[in-house]
């Protein structure tokens, strides 16, 4: 399920890019912002954003570099009418440049590389309920019996997948089994002892 911001200073062209979205994504949840404020005050609920680019009193430019520099790890897709702005567009990470009218074939490619580049950045594990975890969060995790204990930056998750399951999800290049009761984020690694291993 891919939660949505669209920002754009015309309540039309946003109409027509939800109803755009949800038929090519039923299942999403889209939100509209006429202006950028509202949007910075709650990107972090967003894994895609669709900037107009030509927007007062901020533009679409403006407000993807501050999403930038709050460290948004989500992607970002602007719209416009013109192409002047393409090569400013790479310098703030924009992940792709729809033209307006957005044609659907180019909206379902953006969603498809959007859905496989987020892919990546999440462990999704299914069950009797599905969770969701940005992998980059994930501090490391602990095998208690049947269950696993996952713990991130913001909290702890229990789920009933075991840790090897979980641990074969991840990037080797970023986790290392240091017990067989413990799978470490190397990054969260601070140093390492002789019979323990100390995280930041």
């Amino acid at each position: 399920m891919l939660h949505i911001a669209i920002c754009d200073d015309e309540q039309i062209i946003m109409e027509q890019l939800k109803k755009l979205l949800e038929a090519h994504r039923p299942d999403c949840i889209v939100t509209m912002y006429l202006r950028g404020e509202g949007l910075l005050d709650t990107f972090n609920q967003y894994d895609l954003v669709f900037l107009d680019i030509e927007m007062p009193p901020a533009s679409g430019m403006e407000l993807a570099a501050k999403l930038k520099e709050l460290q948004y790890d989500g992607e970002v897709i602007f719209l416009t009418s013109y192409t002047d702005y393409m090569q400013d567009a790479f310098k703030v990470r924009a992940f792709r440049y729809l033209q307006k009218p957005v044609r659907e074939d180019q909206l379902e490619e953006a969603l498809c590389a959007a859905e496989e580049e987020l892919q990546q950045q999440y462990l999704v594990l299914t069950g009797e309920k599905v969770f969701r975890i940005k992998i980059q969060d994930i501090l490391y995790l602990e095998a208690v019996h049947n269950e696993t204990y996952i713990v991130t930056k913001t909290g702890e998750l229990v789920v009933r997948s075991s840790m090897r399951e979980i641990y074969e999800m991840l990037d080797p290049a970023e986790f290392i089994q240091t017990h067989k009761s413990y799978v470490v984020a190397l990054r969260a690694i601070r140093y390492v002892g002789n019979q323990e291993v100390v995280l930041q």
